[in-house]
């Protein structure tokens, strides 16, 4: 076994027990699209906005952790996702990406989301 192999074996295990650990039914809808029910892991997210050199903001949200093998296509901004009774829109903290892989081997979509209400 090379050890790219066993990196991306590592990964993989190490994101199934998170998502294990937190894992939870959300409902994830793309702008148009219709809604699909998945697992998926959920954890906190904050970044560090940058708006001048004096003046920093901060973003809070929820990271929902997906199997990439669950979603119909990758994660887009707009999206609704359905949890624990309350909606969750896909968006970008600042400059950031609406999403990222969890690791170099893609085991897992990463999806940044805010709360705008309840469903």
């Amino acid at each position: 076994m090379g050890f790219d192999n066993f990196l991306s074996r590592a990964a993989g295990v190490l994101t199934k027990t998170a998502r294990t650990a937190t894992r939870t039914e959300i409902t994830y809808t793309a702008p148009g699209g219709s809604p699909e029910t998945l697992d998926a892991g959920v954890g906190a997210c904050e970044f560090e906005l940058a708006i001048d050199d004096e003046i920093v903001d901060s973003w809070r949200g929820l990271d929902f952790l997906v199997d990439p093998d669950d979603l119909a296509a990758e994660p887009v901004e707009g999206a609704v996702i359905d949890y624990d009774g309350d909606k969750y829109q896909v968006m970008s903290p600042g400059t950031e990406p609406v999403w990222r892989f969890t690791d170099r081997f893609r085991t897992c979509y990463r999806i940044h989301a805010k709360r705008t209400g309840s469903t």
